[in-house]
C-alpha cells in the first residue's frame, strides 16, 4: 500500500506529508489494528515522541520501541488518532532505514567517486565562448564534455547512453538517455558545463584551475556552477535504480554556451525535438538552495542582458591640463548616461525595465524573510566594513533580487592602472553593463 501511494507524497511539506500518509495508511489497516490496546497517559507519551519524528530523524527508533511497548499492553483500544500516529511512525521507521542506505550509498558514491572526477573537471579550463576566442579549436570544451560523459558511463546506471554533439560553429552539447524503469513519463533535465573566467586574483592557496578542499567546501572555477549538475543527476537516477525504485524516461541536456547567453540551446533542442520527446517535467540544474533543511524550488529568476557601451569624445588622448575645461571627459558622458538607467542615490532602475510583481509572488517573499530573516542578505553577499544593504526590508531584498531590475557595470577598459595613470584626458571609455531583467 505504501508504494502504491508513494508517488503522491513527493511534493507535499514534509509536516503534511507524514499526516497525509497516515490517513490513508489508517484507512488501509484500521480492521487489522484495531485490537491493539494501551493506557490513555501513553498514547500521549506516544504522540509527544511522535511529533518528534518530524525535526529529528534519530527519534524514528525511540519512537518505535514505545509503540513496542504500549502494544504489548490491553487496558485501553488505541482510538483512531493513536493510530494514525501509529501508522505514521512504522512507515517513518521504516522509509528511514531505506533513507539510511541511501544516504550511506550517496555519501560513498561523492567521497569515491563524484568529488574526485568533479576536482578533474575544475582542472580543465574550458571557458564560455565569450571569454574564450580559440574555443573550437583548443579542444578543452570537447575534453570536459567527454568527462563527463565518460564518468556517467561509468556509474552501472541500466538504459544509460550519451553523446557529446557539435555541430560545426556551434558549442558543445552533453545528450544523455536513461530508459524507463516501470514508469511512462519523460523528464527533461537542464544543465551547462561552461566557465565564467577566472575574474583576476584568488585567495591565498586558491586557483580557478586547481581544486581544493577547505573547511568541508571545494573550491574551484565551475564545481559549482554549474559542474554539479550532471554528477547530482546520474547519482539521483543510480540511487534510485539500487533501492529498485521506478523512474520515468531521463533526458540530460547540459550545454557549454550559458555564460555566453546560451546561443546555441534552441537550436540544438530543435535538431532533437525528435530524441527528447514531450517532457512530462522539466528541471533547471542550475540554481541554489537557502538551506538543507526543506526541499527548495526556484520560482523567481531575473534574465540578463549583457552589451557595451563605449564613448569616444577625442581623436587622441591629450594633457589634462591641456585638454581639460576644454572637452568633455569620456568617463562623464558616460556617467551620465548610466544615470539614464537608474537612479544614483537608490538604485531604482527606469519604469519601463520594470514589471508588475504578482500578489503570490509577493506573498512568497513575506514568507521567505520571516523564515530567513538577516540570512536573506548574508547568504548572499559579504558586505564590506561599514556598508549597509541596499534596503533593510528583507522582502523588499528578495524582491529587488528575484523581480526588479538591476543594472550593474561588470568591465571596464580604456583606464591604465591607477598606480601609473598620468596626468591624461583619455580619448574613450568602454563599459560592459549587466542588467538584469
Amino acid at each position: 500500500m505504501i508504494s502504491k501511494h508513494m508517488s503522491r507524497f513527493y511534493f507535499i511539506e514534509k509536516t503534511n506529508l507524514a499526516k497525509y500518509l497516515c490517513k490513508i495508511a489508517f484507512n488501509y489497516y484500521s480492521q487489522d489494528l484495531n485490537n491493539i490496546k494501551t493506557k490513555s497517559k501513553d498514547i500521549n507519551i506516544l504522540k509527544n515522541n511522535l511529533c518528534c519524528i518530524y525535526s529529528k530523524e534519530k527519534r524514528y527508533y525511540k519512537a518505535f520501541d514505545i509503540i513496542k511497548e504500549i502494544s504489548n499492553t490491553n487496558n485501553n483500544t488505541i482510538n483512531n488518532d493513536s493510530l494514525i500516529y501509529l501508522n505514521n511512525c512504522i512507515y517513518l521507521y521504516i522509509k528511514s532505514m531505506k533513507y539510511e542506505k541511501t544516504f550511506e550509498d550517496a555519501k560513498k558514491d561523492f567521497d569515491e567517486s563524484i568529488l574526485p572526477a568533479l576536482e578533474e573537471f575544475v582542472r580543465i579550463d574550458n571557458l564560455s565562448p565569450d571569454y574564450d576566442p580559440e574555443w573550437e579549436t583548443n579542444g578543452k570544451a570537447e575534453k570536459a564534455g567527454m568527462h563527463l560523459i565518460n564518468w556517467a558511463k561509468a556509474q552501472g546506471v541500466k538504459g544509460l547512453k550519451g553523446e557529446l554533439i557539435k555541430e560545426p560553429g556551434k558549442t558543445h552539447m552533453v545528450f544523455i538517455e536513461i530508459d524507463a524503469q516501470g514508469i511512462d513519463k519523460t523528464v527533461l533535465l537542464y544543465g551547462h558545463f561552461d566557465k565564467q573566467p577566472p575574474l583576476g586574483e584568488w585567495d591565498e592557496g586558491l586557483h580557478p584551475n586547481k581544486p581544493v578542499r577547505k573547511n568541508g567546501l571545494l573550491y574551484g572555477r565551475g564545481a559549482s556552477d554549474d559542474g554539479y549538475a550532471l554528477f547530482t543527476i546520474i547519482e539521483s537516477v543510480k540511487l534510485i535504480q539500487v533501492q529498485n525504485g521506478k523512474h520515468g524516461r531521463i533526458v540530460v541536456t547540459i550545454e557549454s554556451g550559458e555564460e555566453s547567453g546560451s546561443p546555441d540551446l534552441v537550436p540544438y533542442l530543435k535538431q532533437l525535438k525528435d530524441r527528447i520527446g514531450n517532457p512530462d517535467l522539466m528541471i533547471c540544474m542550475d540554481s541554489g538552495c537557502k538551506d538543507y533543511n526543506s526541499l527548495w524550488l526556484t520560482t523567481s529568476l531575473r534574465g540578463v542582458a549583457a552589451f557595451e557601451v563605449e564613448v569616444e569624445c577625442l581623436k587622441e588622448s591629450v594633457h589634462s591640463g591641456t585638454g581639460s575645461g576644454v572637452a568633455p571627459d569620456s568617463f562623464t558622458v558616460l556617467r551620465l548616461l548610466l544615470d539614464r538607467l537608474d537612479d544614483p542615490k537608490t538604485s531604482k532602475v527606469i519604469a519601463p525595465l520594470s514589471v508588475e510583481i504578482p500578489k503570490y509572488r509577493i506573498e512568497d517573499a513575506e514568507k521567505l524573510a520571516e523564515y530567513q530573516k538577516e540570512k536573506v542578505v548574508t547568504d548572499l553577499v559579504k558586505l564590506g566594513d561599514g556598508v549597509k544593504p541596499l534596503t533593510e526590508d528583507y522582502k523588499e531584498a528578495i524582491l529587488n533580487n528575484t523581480w526588479r531590475p538591476t543594472v550593474v557595470v561588470t568591465g571596464m577598459t580604456g583606464f591604465p592602472a591607477a598606480e601609473g595613470a598620468g596626468n591624461v584626458l583619455r580619448y574613450k571609455t568602454k563599459a560592459k553593463l549587466s542588467i538584469r531583467l
